[in-house]
């Protein structure tokens, strides 16, 4: 299903694609408010969400953290129908840098064609869309050209200076001598009465940066080899996310953490294309700083992955439905991401059908309300629910007391190592 959001003017762009290749299209018209629109709307059979940025009345923050939030939560692809922008525009510079490249904006109806087609039937690149992050390139070299000018500037306002002090002391040193030769006992006498006048020397004395730099203590692991599940009540449910951040926040403290995408996807295979990552074919192994990434393992690849020396192993098991039920039970730290609007809720029923016990899960909730977060916990009251941070960069830090939290029998943070 491809779902459009749409103005009149560009109402009916995918008509044919769709009519071609029997997509089922859904137009949504006049929506005015990205934020109200997902509230109340379902997207869960959704394959492509087309967004006409001429209607929206969003700002371009907000309608970035709308894509982000939709791209957690939902496997669909999302394409930009910009029509009329040029390279240089602010969003559509943000949104390159968020990895969203489907972007339609010509105004020639054979070009414009050639874009819908690219976008539906197949996806832009980063080499497709770097252009439009030209923006930033030159705001930069009009910052240094600036400060080139005021450096310039400056320069000269003290070669001035200078060549005025050197005048003012060459016409003083003649007066002096013309002084000498029509009375040199006088100016003598004079000399030793006056008290010589100081010279000054201008000096600009450059402050020493101060560095402050933040220790990171190791806590003691109270384990050997911890294993840590992590799966969503459904797909798209934002696990990747949240096992991403547990090894983040793993790293920070120094622990020789990897990461295991044990969901049959194969979602990691092109991370290659956006970051500077060194890649081990053979064990099937991306390094990005220093985290160490496996991707699209299986059962037959455990093996040897868990021989390998490593103090913490995250696995990603992706749909609860879909983990290794052996796998995911026996691991030393289980972890549930869920969502909480009303369609979500059969999904994590499915986790208190299936599991023996459920006591010791950790259940995280993605989006909800503090409103709801109430309701939430006196409806789980006696297990260990959680709400997460807004997470939208998998290689940064967030969560910390949540995780410090799960993590607290297995990391003594009062003993250091």
């Amino acid at each position: 299903m491809l779902i459009y959001i749409t103005s009149g003017a560009n109402e009916n762009i995918f008509d044919k694609i769709c009519d071609k290749n029997n997509i089922h299209l859904t137009k949504f018209k006049n929506i005015l408010n990205l934020n109200n629109f997902y509230s109340k709307n379902n997207f869960e059979n959704c394959k492509i969400l087309a967004v006409d940025l001429s209607i929206i009345g969003n700002t371009d923050d907000e309608i970035l953290e709308f894509f982000l939030k939709f791209r957690q939560l939902y496997d669909a692809k999302i394409v930009i129908v910009a029509i009329g922008r040029k390279v240089g525009d602010m969003l559509l510079s943000k949104l390159v840098s968020e990895s969203i490249f489907n972007f339609i904006i010509s105004e020639d109806t054979f070009l414009q064609n050639e874009e819908i087609k690219k976008c539906i039937l197949g996806n832009n690149q980063y080499k497709d869309c770097v252009k439009f992050k030209v923006v930033e390139q030159t705001q930069n070299k009009e910052n240094s050209n600036k400060l080139n000018v005021i450096k310039g500037f400056l320069g000269k306002i003290n070669k001035s200076k200078m060549d005025n002090e050197l005048l003012k002391n060459e016409k003083l040193s003649n007066i002096n001598n013309d002084i000498e030769e029509d009375n040199k006992k006088e100016t003598e006498e004079q000399e030793d009465k006056q008290p010589v006048k100081p010279q000054i020397v201008e000096r600009v004395i450059e402050r020493e940066k101060v560095v402050e730099k933040k220790i990171i203590v190791r806590p003691k692991i109270n384990t050997n080899k911890l294993k840590i599940a992590v799966c969503g009540t459904c797909s798209r449910m934002g696990a990747t996310t949240q096992a991403f951040l547990i090894a983040n926040y793993l790293v920070k403290y120094k622990f020789n953490t990897c990461y295991i995408e044990a969901n049959g996807k194969n979602s990691l295979s092109n991370i290659k294309n956006f970051y500077e990552v060194s890649v081990d074919d053979k064990n099937k192994k991306i390094s990005y700083k220093w985290l160490d990434i496996f991707a699209n393992v299986t059962l037959e690849d455990l093996p040897n992955i868990l021989s390998m020396n490593y103090e913490v192993f995250v696995f990603d098991y992706g749909e609860f439905l879909n983990t290794f039920e052996e796998s995911f039970a026996s691991a030393d730290i289980r972890i549930v991401v869920s969502g909480a609007k009303f369609w979500e809720e059969k999904y994590i029923r499915n986790v208190f059908k299936i599991c023996n016990t459920y006591k010791d899960i950790n259940f995280i909730f993605n989006f909800v309300d503090e409103e709801e977060q109430d309701f939430i916990l006196k409806n789980m009251e006696g297990l260990k629910v959680y709400f997460s941070e807004y997470c939208p960069n998998i290689f940064k830090i967030y969560n910390e007391k949540i995780y410090q939290d799960i993590l607290k029998n297995y990391l003594s943070l009062n003993e250091v190592t």
